[in-house]
């Protein structure tokens, strides 16, 4: 399926790889656009802030597909395990939306630090309360005098219910 373009003056044009309108293709080019296009809506959050796709993918889809394989199902996304590091086979994986959801970076305003945390002001002897989204609905894991015992119950209770 994968072919070499010539040109009439005997030059390489390029890959046909016959993917060009798969998902997986799709995804690729939006992880490229996020990370090296200043103009995208969401540059600022990945290439804005030093995401990168790592040089074996930046150009080769079909290095891109051979890591990382067909997506499971229509609705896996595709997930960095840590935030903070670029895009490259070692810190790529596909996921539910529900895995994904977990695994996001804590709000600019957040004051706790920790993710899924956050104060109540209006609470005064517990205010730090511990939340975890599934299934599009929040789970109040409870209330709490610091952060860290908020963000320690809140790991627990993941853990607990192998969320």
């Amino acid at each position: 399926m994968i072919k070499q373009i010539i040109a009439k003056d005997g030059s390489a044009r390029g890959i046909v790889h016959g993917l060009g309108h798969t998902p997986e293709y799709i995804v690729w080019i939006g992880m490229k656009a996020r990370c090296c296009n200043p103009t995208h809506i969401s540059y600022s959050r990945y290439g804005g802030r030093g995401i990168t796709v790592c040089d074996e993918w930046l150009h080769d889809f079909e290095r891109f597909y051979t890591d990382m394989g067909p997506r499971p199902t229509d609705k896996h996304q595709l997930d960095r395990t840590d935030n903070d590091k670029g895009y490259s086979p070692d810190n790529c994986r596909w996921v539910s939306p529900g895995e994904n959801a977990l695994n996001k970076r804590p709000y600019n305003n957040n004051k706790s630090g920790f993710k899924g945390v956050s104060f109540d002001k209006r609470a005064l002897n517990k205010p730090w309360r511990a939340t975890i989204m599934r299934n599009k609905k929040q789970i109040q894991v409870g209330a709490f005098a610091t952060p860290e015992e908020a963000n320690e119950a809140r790991l627990k209770y993941m853990e607990e219910h192998n969320v």
